[in-house]
């Protein structure tokens, strides 16, 4: 998994976390369980997976984690699991969303009870007011979809450097 902070604009749909994610057990290839857990979680934080899920894994989201295990007692096998894992993305429905920094961590258990486990983060960023201002004496816009109407135009700028046309 990468450690590259990652970073989510609010509106432009979700990101994805593990996309590159490889699952490798020396001693048996089969899991009980797979866990993907934000930290710190916010209201409106979401996990997902866009992967077909197999009729025998189940996947659920309670409050910042992500689990991806068996339907019945039997373990899952990794080939099954990893496409899942890829899969997974975050976005955040709540209107102002949370700027914290969250650390994603994912903790793959074998069938034997040994766990293995990766960390990384990545940020939010909520855009500003939407609008013209002065940046250096060049005149800006925010760009599209890409702000609050509450905020002010500071975490326009701070938002997206780089991202804005000049008028």
């Amino acid at each position: 998994i990468s450690s590259n902070t990652r970073t989510y604009y609010q509106n432009d749909g979700p990101i994805h976390l593990a996309s590159g994610a490889q699952i490798y057990d020396a001693d048996s290839e089969r899991l009980s369980s797979i866990a993907v857990q934000l930290t710190p979680w916010f209201e409106g934080d979401q996990l997902s997976t866009g992967a077909r899920i197999p009729a025998n894994l189940q996947v659920s989201f309670t409050e910042g984690k992500l689990t991806i295990k068996p339907r019945d007692t039997s373990p899952m096998n990794i080939f099954d699991a990893e496409p899942l894992l890829r899969s997974v993305v975050y976005a955040n429905n709540a209107p102002e969303p949370n700027k914290a920094t969250r650390d994603v961590r994912i903790v793959a258990t074998d069938v034997h009870g040994s766990s293995s486990s990766t960390t990384t983060r990545f940020g939010i960023e909520v855009c500003g007011t939407h609008g013209t201002f002065v940046d250096e004496g060049v005149i800006k816009t925010c760009p599209a979809g890409k702000y609050q109407p509450a905020r002010c135009m500071e975490d326009c700028l701070s938002c997206a450097p780089g991202k804005f046309g000049n008028i």
